[in-house]
Protein backbone atom coordinates (compact mmCIF):
# COMPACT_ATOMS: atom_id res chain seq x y z
CA UNK A 1 0.00 0.00 0.00
CA UNK A 2 1.63 3.68 -1.06
CA UNK A 3 2.19 6.19 1.50
CA UNK A 4 1.12 9.36 -0.84
CA UNK A 5 0.22 12.53 1.11
CA UNK A 6 2.18 10.84 3.51
CA UNK A 7 5.87 11.84 4.91
CA UNK A 8 8.06 9.03 4.35
CA UNK A 9 10.59 10.41 6.64
CA UNK A 10 8.56 10.76 9.62
CA UNK A 11 8.48 6.66 11.20
CA UNK A 12 6.18 7.88 13.87
CA UNK A 13 2.93 8.90 11.10
CA UNK A 14 3.71 5.62 9.52
CA UNK A 15 3.52 3.34 12.28
CA UNK A 16 0.82 4.73 13.31
CA UNK A 17 -1.10 4.28 9.90
CA UNK A 18 -0.11 0.63 10.11
CA UNK A 19 -1.56 0.48 13.39
CA UNK A 20 -4.74 1.98 12.63
CA UNK A 21 -4.89 -0.41 9.32
CA UNK A 22 -3.92 -3.66 11.36
CA UNK A 23 -7.25 -2.47 13.34
CA UNK A 24 -9.27 -2.94 9.84
CA UNK A 25 -10.08 -6.84 9.11
CA UNK A 26 -11.57 -5.53 5.74
CA UNK A 27 -11.00 -3.50 3.39
CA UNK A 28 -13.05 -3.15 -0.06
CA UNK A 29 -11.73 -0.96 -2.95
CA UNK A 30 -14.17 0.43 -5.10
CA UNK A 31 -12.49 2.22 -8.10
CA UNK A 32 -12.73 2.28 -12.07
CA UNK A 33 -11.24 4.18 -14.64
CA UNK A 34 -14.44 5.94 -16.00
CA UNK A 35 -16.71 8.32 -14.67
CA UNK A 36 -20.77 7.84 -14.65
CA UNK A 37 -20.72 3.99 -13.68
CA UNK A 38 -21.97 3.61 -10.25
CA UNK A 39 -19.10 3.95 -7.95
CA UNK A 40 -20.97 6.00 -5.19
CA UNK A 41 -24.31 3.47 -5.74
CA UNK A 42 -22.12 0.27 -5.14
CA UNK A 43 -20.10 1.71 -2.22
CA UNK A 44 -23.14 2.85 -0.36
CA UNK A 45 -25.12 0.52 -1.14
CA UNK A 46 -22.29 -1.96 0.22
CA UNK A 47 -21.20 -0.64 3.01
CA UNK A 48 -24.87 0.26 4.24
CA UNK A 49 -25.78 -3.72 3.32
CA UNK A 50 -22.80 -4.99 5.49
CA UNK A 51 -23.67 -2.45 8.27
CA UNK A 52 -27.36 -4.05 8.95
CA UNK A 53 -26.32 -7.75 8.40
CA UNK A 54 -24.79 -7.02 12.31
CA UNK A 55 -25.02 -4.67 15.11
CA UNK A 56 -21.21 -5.57 15.96
CA UNK A 57 -20.23 -4.76 12.77
CA UNK A 58 -18.30 -0.96 12.29
CA UNK A 59 -17.94 -0.15 9.02
CA UNK A 60 -15.96 2.68 7.77
CA UNK A 61 -16.03 4.49 4.29
CA UNK A 62 -13.83 6.53 2.76
CA UNK A 63 -14.80 8.78 -0.04
CA UNK A 64 -11.86 10.12 -2.23
CA UNK A 65 -13.69 11.58 -5.25
CA UNK A 66 -12.35 14.90 -5.54
CA UNK A 67 -14.42 15.92 -8.71
CA UNK A 68 -17.87 15.68 -6.83
CA UNK A 69 -18.30 13.29 -3.75
CA UNK A 70 -21.46 12.73 -2.93
CA UNK A 71 -21.24 9.40 -0.43
CA UNK A 72 -22.67 12.25 2.30
CA UNK A 73 -25.59 12.99 0.59
CA UNK A 74 -26.30 9.22 -0.22
CA UNK A 75 -25.48 7.99 3.25
CA UNK A 76 -27.22 11.10 5.40
CA UNK A 77 -23.99 13.18 6.29
CA UNK A 78 -24.45 16.08 4.04
CA UNK A 79 -23.64 19.57 6.14
CA UNK A 80 -21.68 17.57 8.46
CA UNK A 81 -17.95 18.33 8.81
CA UNK A 82 -14.58 16.19 9.92
CA UNK A 83 -12.73 17.10 12.67
CA UNK A 84 -9.18 16.67 13.61
CA UNK A 85 -8.18 15.18 16.75
CA UNK A 86 -4.88 14.09 18.77
CA UNK A 87 -5.57 10.90 16.92
CA UNK A 88 -6.59 12.25 13.44
CA UNK A 89 -9.59 12.67 11.67
CA UNK A 90 -13.04 11.41 12.84
CA UNK A 91 -14.92 9.97 11.24
CA UNK A 92 -18.56 11.44 10.74
CA UNK A 93 -21.55 8.94 12.53
CA UNK A 94 -23.90 8.32 10.21
CA UNK A 95 -27.21 6.00 10.89
CA UNK A 96 -24.97 2.70 10.22
CA UNK A 97 -21.59 3.99 9.28
CA UNK A 98 -18.47 5.65 9.60
CA UNK A 99 -17.89 8.25 6.80
CA UNK A 100 -14.90 10.48 5.96
CA UNK A 101 -15.39 12.56 2.67
CA UNK A 102 -13.38 15.29 1.03
CA UNK A 103 -16.68 17.40 0.80
CA UNK A 104 -16.53 17.11 4.55
CA UNK A 105 -12.92 18.26 5.32
CA UNK A 106 -12.35 22.30 6.26
CA UNK A 107 -13.40 24.15 3.62
CA UNK A 108 -9.53 25.26 2.87
CA UNK A 109 -9.47 21.73 1.08
CA UNK A 110 -11.89 23.27 -0.93
CA UNK A 111 -10.43 26.23 -2.47
CA UNK A 112 -11.62 27.45 -5.91
CA UNK A 113 -9.61 26.31 -8.73
CA UNK A 114 -9.43 26.48 -12.78
CA UNK A 115 -11.36 24.06 -14.01
CA UNK A 116 -11.81 24.22 -17.81
CA UNK A 117 -10.19 26.94 -19.99
CA UNK A 118 -12.73 26.80 -22.60
CA UNK A 119 -16.77 27.46 -22.62
CA UNK A 120 -18.42 29.15 -19.84
CA UNK A 121 -15.53 27.78 -17.41
CA UNK A 122 -13.07 30.12 -18.98
CA UNK A 123 -14.78 32.64 -16.90
CA UNK A 124 -15.23 30.71 -13.83
CA UNK A 125 -13.21 28.91 -11.17
CA UNK A 126 -14.53 26.03 -9.41
CA UNK A 127 -14.14 24.55 -6.09
CA UNK A 128 -13.46 20.88 -5.28
CA UNK A 129 -16.72 19.97 -3.97
CA UNK A 130 -18.28 20.64 -7.72
CA UNK A 131 -21.04 22.36 -6.57
CA UNK A 132 -20.05 26.03 -6.64
CA UNK A 133 -18.29 28.21 -8.86
CA UNK A 134 -16.94 31.86 -8.47
CA UNK A 135 -16.90 34.14 -11.16
CA UNK A 136 -13.25 35.43 -12.11
CA UNK A 137 -14.14 39.26 -12.85
CA UNK A 138 -16.64 40.03 -9.37
CA UNK A 139 -15.30 36.65 -7.09
CA UNK A 140 -19.77 35.92 -6.34
CA UNK A 141 -20.21 32.64 -6.19
CA UNK A 142 -23.04 30.97 -7.97
CA UNK A 143 -24.24 27.35 -7.10
CA UNK A 144 -23.39 24.75 -10.15
CA UNK A 145 -25.26 21.54 -8.54
CA UNK A 146 -25.53 18.71 -10.75
CA UNK A 147 -23.47 20.33 -13.24
CA UNK A 148 -25.98 23.01 -14.20
CA UNK A 149 -24.28 26.31 -15.75
CA UNK A 150 -27.65 28.51 -16.72
CA UNK A 151 -27.00 30.70 -13.80
CA UNK A 152 -23.40 31.27 -14.97
CA UNK A 153 -24.47 31.94 -18.42
CA UNK A 154 -27.06 34.41 -16.96
CA UNK A 155 -24.80 36.22 -14.32
CA UNK A 156 -22.26 36.93 -17.17
CA UNK A 157 -24.80 38.30 -19.03
CA UNK A 158 -26.51 40.51 -16.41
CA UNK A 159 -23.47 41.73 -14.34
CA UNK A 160 -20.88 41.38 -17.34
CA UNK A 161 -22.70 42.34 -20.09
CA UNK A 162 -21.13 39.03 -22.09
CA UNK A 163 -23.43 36.61 -24.01
CA UNK A 164 -22.01 33.11 -23.52
CA UNK A 165 -24.69 31.43 -24.46
CA UNK A 166 -24.23 27.99 -27.17
CA UNK A 167 -26.75 29.89 -29.37
CA UNK A 168 -25.39 33.48 -29.50
CA UNK A 169 -22.02 31.81 -29.84
CA UNK A 170 -23.04 29.11 -32.49
CA UNK A 171 -25.27 32.65 -34.43
CA UNK A 172 -21.60 34.17 -34.40
CA UNK A 173 -19.78 31.38 -35.91
CA UNK A 174 -22.44 31.04 -38.79
CA UNK A 175 -22.26 34.90 -39.83
CA UNK A 176 -18.49 34.40 -40.09
CA UNK A 177 -18.74 31.40 -42.07
CA UNK A 178 -19.45 31.45 -45.90
CA UNK A 179 -23.18 29.39 -46.37
CA UNK A 180 -21.90 26.37 -48.07
CA UNK A 181 -25.16 24.14 -49.55
CA UNK A 182 -23.34 20.54 -47.92
CA UNK A 183 -25.69 17.87 -47.06
CA UNK A 184 -25.65 17.00 -43.88
CA UNK A 185 -23.69 13.65 -43.19
CA UNK A 186 -25.63 10.82 -40.96
CA UNK A 187 -22.95 8.61 -38.62
CA UNK A 188 -25.13 5.77 -40.38
CA UNK A 189 -23.64 7.16 -44.02
CA UNK A 190 -20.38 5.55 -43.26
CA UNK A 191 -21.70 2.10 -43.16
CA UNK A 192 -22.57 -0.43 -46.19
CA UNK A 193 -25.48 1.21 -47.93
CA UNK A 194 -27.71 -1.53 -48.88
CA UNK A 195 -31.83 -1.19 -49.99
CA UNK A 196 -34.18 -1.41 -47.06
CA UNK A 197 -35.58 -4.98 -46.93
CA UNK A 198 -39.46 -4.59 -46.45
CA UNK A 199 -40.08 -8.23 -46.04
CA UNK A 200 -42.38 -9.29 -42.93
CA UNK A 201 -38.78 -10.91 -41.86
CA UNK A 202 -37.31 -7.85 -41.84
CA UNK A 203 -39.89 -5.89 -40.56
CA UNK A 204 -40.10 -8.43 -37.72
CA UNK A 205 -35.77 -8.81 -37.13
CA UNK A 206 -35.63 -4.70 -36.92
CA UNK A 207 -38.72 -3.71 -34.68
CA UNK A 208 -37.20 -6.45 -32.33
CA UNK A 209 -33.12 -5.21 -32.66
CA UNK A 210 -33.68 -2.26 -33.51
CA UNK A 211 -36.98 -0.87 -31.09
CA UNK A 212 -36.29 -3.79 -28.36
CA UNK A 213 -39.83 -4.94 -29.07
CA UNK A 214 -40.46 -8.47 -27.08
CA UNK A 215 -41.74 -11.69 -29.23
CA UNK A 216 -44.52 -11.84 -27.47
CA UNK A 217 -45.82 -8.02 -27.80
CA UNK A 218 -46.77 -9.40 -31.38
CA UNK A 219 -48.78 -12.05 -30.53
CA UNK A 220 -50.91 -9.86 -27.58
CA UNK A 221 -51.07 -6.55 -28.98
CA UNK A 222 -54.20 -6.33 -31.58
CA UNK A 223 -53.10 -2.61 -32.51
CA UNK A 224 -49.48 -3.73 -33.76
CA UNK A 225 -50.85 -6.71 -35.41
CA UNK A 226 -53.88 -4.85 -37.61
CA UNK A 227 -50.97 -2.08 -38.49
CA UNK A 228 -48.50 -4.74 -39.73
CA UNK A 229 -51.39 -6.73 -41.89
CA UNK A 230 -52.67 -3.35 -43.25
CA UNK A 231 -49.01 -2.93 -44.77
CA UNK A 232 -49.42 -6.38 -46.28
CA UNK A 233 -47.74 -8.51 -43.45
CA UNK A 234 -48.88 -11.98 -42.35
CA UNK A 235 -47.90 -12.30 -38.77
CA UNK A 236 -47.75 -15.68 -36.73
CA UNK A 237 -49.70 -16.43 -34.15
CA UNK A 238 -47.16 -18.28 -32.07
CA UNK A 239 -44.01 -15.84 -30.11
CA UNK A 240 -41.52 -19.13 -30.75
CA UNK A 241 -42.62 -18.86 -34.61
CA UNK A 242 -41.54 -15.36 -34.64
CA UNK A 243 -38.60 -15.91 -32.90
CA UNK A 244 -37.78 -18.25 -35.93
CA UNK A 245 -38.46 -16.60 -38.25
CA UNK A 246 -36.04 -13.74 -37.11
CA UNK A 247 -33.43 -16.12 -36.51
CA UNK A 248 -33.46 -17.36 -39.84
CA UNK A 249 -33.52 -13.52 -41.45
CA UNK A 250 -30.29 -13.13 -38.86
CA UNK A 251 -28.79 -16.23 -40.46
CA UNK A 252 -29.38 -14.73 -44.15
CA UNK A 253 -27.96 -11.55 -43.05
CA UNK A 254 -25.11 -12.89 -41.77
CA UNK A 255 -24.46 -14.58 -45.17
CA UNK A 256 -24.84 -11.01 -46.87
CA UNK A 257 -21.83 -9.70 -45.05
CA UNK A 258 -20.33 -12.81 -45.35
CA UNK A 259 -20.01 -12.43 -49.02
CA UNK A 260 -19.59 -8.65 -48.99
CA UNK A 261 -16.83 -9.14 -46.87
CA UNK A 262 -14.85 -11.99 -49.03
CA UNK A 263 -15.54 -9.38 -52.37
CA UNK A 264 -13.42 -7.34 -50.24
CA UNK A 265 -11.04 -9.75 -49.65
CA UNK A 266 -10.73 -10.57 -53.49
CA UNK A 267 -9.83 -7.15 -54.72
CA UNK A 268 -6.74 -7.67 -51.57
CA UNK A 269 -8.50 -5.11 -49.17
CA UNK A 270 -7.15 -5.47 -45.76
CA UNK A 271 -9.37 -4.29 -42.70
CA UNK A 272 -9.27 -2.56 -39.27
CA UNK A 273 -11.80 -3.18 -36.39
CA UNK A 274 -13.36 -0.44 -33.64
CA UNK A 275 -15.11 -2.24 -30.55
CA UNK A 276 -17.14 -0.60 -28.19
CA UNK A 277 -18.15 -2.27 -24.71
CA UNK A 278 -21.95 -2.11 -24.18
CA UNK A 279 -23.99 -3.06 -21.38
CA UNK A 280 -28.13 -3.51 -21.90
CA UNK A 281 -30.59 -2.66 -19.05
CA UNK A 282 -30.14 -6.15 -16.64
CA UNK A 283 -26.53 -5.42 -17.15
CA UNK A 284 -25.48 -8.32 -19.27
CA UNK A 285 -22.14 -6.47 -20.92
CA UNK A 286 -21.57 -7.51 -24.68
CA UNK A 287 -18.74 -6.22 -27.35
CA UNK A 288 -19.88 -4.80 -30.55
CA UNK A 289 -17.11 -5.34 -33.39
CA UNK A 290 -17.27 -3.26 -36.78
CA UNK A 291 -15.02 -4.10 -39.20
CA UNK A 292 -13.61 -1.13 -41.97
CA UNK A 293 -12.40 -1.77 -45.28
CA UNK A 294 -11.37 1.40 -47.44
CA UNK A 295 -14.93 1.39 -48.38
CA UNK A 296 -17.72 0.48 -46.36
CA UNK A 297 -17.97 -0.16 -42.29
CA UNK A 298 -19.69 -3.47 -41.65
CA UNK A 299 -21.15 -4.38 -38.19
CA UNK A 300 -20.50 -8.15 -36.79
CA UNK A 301 -23.49 -7.91 -34.59
CA UNK A 302 -22.95 -8.11 -30.15
CA UNK A 303 -20.33 -10.71 -28.46
CA UNK A 304 -21.35 -11.88 -25.01
CA UNK A 305 -18.87 -11.29 -22.38
CA UNK A 306 -18.40 -11.41 -18.66
CA UNK A 307 -16.10 -11.28 -15.64
CA UNK A 308 -13.04 -9.73 -15.96
CA UNK A 309 -12.26 -9.12 -19.31
CA UNK A 310 -8.55 -8.98 -20.17
CA UNK A 311 -6.56 -8.53 -23.30
CA UNK A 312 -5.92 -11.88 -24.27
CA UNK A 313 -9.35 -12.70 -23.81
CA UNK A 314 -10.65 -10.00 -25.92
CA UNK A 315 -8.47 -11.42 -29.00
CA UNK A 316 -10.01 -14.73 -28.40
CA UNK A 317 -13.11 -13.47 -28.73
CA UNK A 318 -13.07 -11.28 -31.30
CA UNK A 319 -10.63 -13.91 -33.53
CA UNK A 320 -13.72 -16.65 -32.93
CA UNK A 321 -16.04 -13.84 -34.32
CA UNK A 322 -13.95 -13.32 -37.18
CA UNK A 323 -13.56 -16.89 -38.28
CA UNK A 324 -17.73 -17.40 -38.34
CA UNK A 325 -17.21 -14.11 -41.22
CA UNK A 326 -14.31 -15.81 -43.12
CA UNK A 327 -11.84 -13.12 -41.71
CA UNK A 328 -8.18 -14.27 -40.24
CA UNK A 329 -7.07 -12.07 -37.48
CA UNK A 330 -3.64 -12.70 -38.02
CA UNK A 331 -3.51 -11.99 -41.43
CA UNK A 332 -6.22 -9.97 -42.59
CA UNK A 333 -6.71 -7.07 -39.72
CA UNK A 334 -3.98 -4.15 -39.29
CA UNK A 335 -5.54 -1.88 -37.32
CA UNK A 336 -7.85 -2.14 -33.55
CA UNK A 337 -8.90 0.70 -31.83
CA UNK A 338 -10.54 0.16 -28.77
CA UNK A 339 -13.41 2.66 -27.69
CA UNK A 340 -14.18 2.78 -24.02
CA UNK A 341 -12.07 2.55 -20.51
CA UNK A 342 -10.79 -0.54 -21.14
Amino acid sequence: MGNYGVDSSNVADLEKIKANLEQVKHIVLVLSGKGGVGKTTVTANLAWGVATQDPNYNVGVLDVDICGPSLPRMLGADGEQVHMSGDGWTPVKTRRTFLVSLSLLDYDFAKFIPFKSEGIWCYYLRDGSGQNAQCIACKRILKSVGGSTKGMHVHQKAVHGIETSKRKVKDEVDTQTPAKNTPKISILDHFSSVSIDRSTDAVLARMIALDGLPFSVFVTSKDLRKCLNALGHEIPLSAETIKIKVCRYADTFREKVVRELQMEKEKGQLFSLTLDEWTSIRSKRYLNINIHSRTKVLNLGLTRISGVFSSEQCKYVIGAKLLEFGIDFETDIVWLQLMGAQ
